[in-house]
């Protein structure tokens, strides 16, 4: 044991007069800052600098430190190793180990003393955020003083540790390609892959330093040879196999894209663009202004404090009951919206695209299909929202007001919107499509019962049967605006504020290969997707196909990055299995609505039983694809409640009679 304790005591000698000096510089701050605390002007400063010196002291601590252990090592390395009869490596990690240890012993006495400053302090933070946050920045510092202790060392000289400390980010983002390849394959959150990738990445690098000293010190500079040569093949492999895993990792996923995309393709996946065409003068204008005018009448219900009871109630709660004085208020309300001037010019927008059958959407990716990304997905989307949401108050104003024939009309203007959709290549995607058709189709369950509205009823009836729950697959075009899109994230990568422009162009460089596995992934789930939706048409009901669904929603949790996010959160899911069950359903209690408002039309009256609308009306009832049962019905007064689920129902009153059943 004596090589050993003259080994410590020689590492002790070295480095106390700065174990010293640093320990009472810590506690002189330390105390400067309980004094301050005594202004109250001063604290939110106190706080600050008790953060800023808790993440900082340590730095100076490993400069130090560092320098004072690669002293010995440069300066008295030959007659220190003929005095002990040690091996060079037992020497190297005993000294290294004593060091270390010394260095942690002060970082714990920093972050307890400023701990003790009043003040919110970084690891106040959320407990899983705190948790890795804490991990990384101990093994920053402890990174860094390995860094200070092998710069020391390559230069053979002390004073650099600044400079190791200044070039730390660099050798972590030429890391991070190797560490990020090596780990998307075994990570499917993106919180863990994240984690392991920085954890990761300074072990990694922690290592190389430690093992490359190590070698200098035992292979080199122990027997007096030149380090020159094997540092610089040591550096060249550390900063070109992340790469060369880079490339490896970015190859293998555009081959399983590439063969994804194909065999989508194969299994009816159809690529919704079309070649660019020249954009006419006013192709502009509609999608711009539709959502304008969603923006300006939402605002205007604001601003008028308006009563909209009915107009928002029959779709949330699908139940609708008012007494004389709510249906008066809603007369006043359905008044001011006709006569805004958000609402006419919408009519007059409404006017053009059914003259011209043409709503002209987004010159911008017919003359450029490139710039199609996800804003433009969302954007269209908006705008079908905007045009339910504005054609729906505009149709129950007009019945509201009596105007029977203006509520047909308006009605029959998602006809024309959805035909002039339906000519652009990306403007009526499959769920915006049937979103509009429900819309439609909710209104005209509240329609009047007069014989006069028994011929558009009868035809909502045939058109319910036309409906194509699935119908042309939008998965592909999805894809291409997730490719177009700048929407890789940002990553955590260390010093990020301070190298914005390279943090960001590296953020999407370094995902790339992350980006292009989840692509591909998730284009197998839509395609596995498709097949369980074939087999779900020939089901009977929901429940049918549950197990199968089950089993796809656990597949679904594999896809790895952002697109297990999307895929989970809804995104993309419009005609998924449940949905597909859901529409179907929707569409069968519609169908049901319409045939009883024709029989009453018809009778003057509502039937006892559902079973008194075949065959005159209907060829048989639907039942519920969700449950695979009846749908549940009953009269009550002057009005129906038909039950489409276990918590769900329609109650209808005809509006003419709405003080008679009061």
């Amino acid at each position: 044991m004596k090589p050993y304790q003259a080994l410590i005591w020689s590492e002790w000698r070295q480095m106390r007069n700065n174990v010293m000096t640093l320990g009472g510089v810590t506690i002189l701050l330390w105390l400067l800052m309980l004094i301050g605390c005594g202004d109250k002007t001063l604290a939110e400063y106190i706080e600050m600098g008790a953060l800023a010196l808790a993440l900082g002291l340590p730095l100076l601590y490993s400069i130090v430190l560092a320098d004072s252990f690669a002293r010995e090592f440069s300066q008295k390395t030959d007659s220190f190793l003929l005095e002990l009869p040690v091996s060079p490596t037992k020497i190297f990690f005993c000294k290294y180990f004593i060091n270390l240890a010394v260095f942690l012993v002060l970082v714990i006495l920093e972050v307890q003393l400023m701990r003790l400053t009043p003040g919110r302090h970084f690891d106040e933070l959320h407990f899983e955020d705190a948790i890795m946050a804490s991990v990384t920045v101990v093994l920053i510092w402890i990174l860094a003083h390995s860094m200070v202790f092998l710069t020391s060392l390559l230069s053979r000289k002390t004073g650099n540790g600044i400079v190791a400390i200044i070039i730390l980010p660099l050798p972590l983002i030429l890391l991070l390609p190797g560490t990020m390849a090596a780990t998307m394959f075994f990570a499917n959150d993106e919180t863990v892959w994240y984690a392991a990738v920085i954890l990761l990445t300074l072990l990694t690098l922690y290592s190389f330093c430690v093992g490359l000293s190590w070698y200098l010190w035992t292979s080199r500079i122990s027997r007096g040879l030149k380090i020159l040569k094997p540092a610089i093949i040591a550096f060249c492999l550390l900063f070109t196999l992340p790469w060369a895993l880079y490339g490896i990792a970015y190859y293998y996923t555009t081959l399983e894209l590439n063969a994804a995309i194909r065999e989508a393709k194969q299994t009816g996946m159809k690529q919704v663009f079309e070649p660019p065409v020249p954009a006419s003068p006013d192709s502009q204008t509609a999608a711009a202004a539709i959502n304008k005018l969603g923006k300006e009448y939402d605002r205007f219900l604001h601003d008028k404090s308006l009563e909209i009871g009915l107009f928002g109630r029959y779709e949330r709660t699908r139940k609708f009951s008012f007494s004389p004085a709510e249906l008066e208020k809603l007369t006043k309300t359905a008044d001011s919206i006709l006569n805004s001037p958000e609402m006419r010019d919408f009519s007059n927008i409404m006017e053009n695209i059914q003259r011209s059958n043409d709503f002209r959407f987004m010159p911008c990716y017919r003359l450029n299909p490139a710039q199609i990304n996800l804003s433009t997905y969302f954007e269209l989307e908006m705008i079908c929202i905007n045009c339910n949401h504005l054609l729906g108050h505009k149709a129950i104003a007009l019945l509201l007001k009596g105007d029977e024939k203006g509520f047909f009309e308006c009605i029959g203007k998602f006809d024309a919107l959805l035909a002039a959709l339906r000519k652009d290549p990306m403007g009526c995607l499959k769920a915006n499509e049937i979103n509009m058709l429900e819309k439609k189709l909710s209104l005209a369950s509240i329609g009047p019962d007069t014989p006069e509205a028994v011929k558009y009823y009868e035809q909502y009836l045939k058109d319910i049967d036309t409906i194509n729950l699935l119908g042309p697959d939008s998965t592909l075009f999805i894809l291409e605006c997730m490719k177009n899109s700048d929407f890789i994230p940002r990553l955590m990568l260390l010093w990020g504020t301070v190298y914005e422009a390279m943090h960001n162009a590296l953020a999407r460089c370094l995902y790339l290969p992350r980006f292009q596995q989840g692509q591909a992934a998730w284009l197998k789930l839509e395609i596995r997707k498709n097949e369980l939706i074939k087999h779900a048409r020939q089901a009977a009901s929901y429940q049918d196909i549950k197990t199968e669904e089950y089993q796809f929603e656990q597949l679904s949790a594999k896809i790895p990055g952002l697109f297990n996010h999307f895929y989970r959160s809804g995104y993309f899911r419009q005609t998924g299995i449940f949905e597909y069950f859901f529409h179907k359903s929707r569409f069968g209690e519609f169908k049901i609505q319409l045939a009883l408002k024709i029989y009453r039309a018809k009778h003057g009256k509502f039937p006892d039983s559902l079973q008194q609308l075949i065959p005159e009306i209907l060829p048989k009832v639907p039942l519920n694809p969700l449950t695979g049962t009846s749908f549940g019905y009953r009269t009550e007064k002057d009005g129906f409640i038909l039950l489409t689920g276990p918590r769900s129902w329609f109650e209808y009153h005809p509006l003419k009679n709405w003080e008679k059943t009061k």
